[in-house]
């Protein structure tokens, strides 16, 4: 029934779609923003942060536990630096 009723909309709204194509002018396309311009991809540098957060954190595990036992490598494991 669900399915049905899914396919049903989907119909009802190729039609409404092709309907309304019919009266489309090609400057309504003019609208959309320049894709080509502008890269679909953003570099990001995330190396200063985590290397960092990483050495705090060392630091922290380092006094805390000492270094070299599972308990620090499970300090560096938990804040995301192992």
């Amino acid at each position: 029934m669900r399915t049905a009723l899914l396919a049903a909309a989907g119909f009802a709204c190729l039609a409404l779609g092709s309907a309304s194509g019919a009266n489309a002018t090609p400057a309504g396309l003019t609208l959309l923003p320049n894709l080509e311009a502008q890269p679909l991809a953003q570099s990001v540098d995330y190396r200063g942060r985590y290397v960092n957060h990483c050495v705090r954190w060392r630091h922290e595990c380092r006094e805390r536990w000492g270094l070299g036992t599972w308990r620090f490598r499970r300090c560096m494991s938990i804040h995301g630096c192992w």
